[in-house]
């Protein structure tokens, strides 16, 4: 990462943020490890193939995460197919992301980045809800949106 090493927290303002690698289609990528005193901790995570690190003991309350296609969605003769695979995360990946990292603590999964032909939001949101609780809040992001994020349940 230009600038600023990865795995060493920096400050922005109130905010302590640790990048870390993502895997994608070979160009560099990293998503981050956010923290602030009233938010509490949410990992943001786009344009990746997988997660190579766990966060179970980091207590993460938010994820912001690329939840790019359906598998049974993609079109596998399609122009664009290794560029869906092999650049971006599916739905399955997501729910094994989140099912290895989630604790009590988990309050909120937003879901972005979604492929516009190989994405059912609805659907999504559903599938994630069963893996990550009835407590948690599910979003998909859009435009504008607005969300509390808090590491406290009230």
């Amino acid at each position: 990462m230009i600038g600023k090493p990865e795995k060493i927290p920096f400050k922005v303002g109130n905010y302590i943020i640790i990048p870390f690698y993502l895997p994608h289609d070979g160009t560099p990528n990293f998503g981050f490890l956010i923290e602030h005193e009233e938010m509490g901790k949410l990992i943001y995570a786009t344009d990746f193939e997988y997660i190579p690190f766990r966060f179970k003991v980091q207590r993460v309350q938010h994820w912001l995460i690329e939840c790019n296609h359906m598998d049974d969605m993609v079109n596998r003769d399609s122009a664009k197919y290794s560029h869906v695979i092999k650049g971006h995360s599916s739905l399955s990946t997501v729910k094994k992301i989140i099912e290895v990292n989630k604790t009590p603590d988990l309050r909120n999964v937003i879901l972005c980045h979604l492929s516009r032909d190989n994405a059912d939001p609805v659907e999504m949101q559903k599938q994630i809800q069963e893996v990550a609780g009835k407590w948690c809040n599910i979003a998909v992001a859009k435009a504008g949106m607005g969300l509390k994020l808090s590491k406290y349940p009230w």
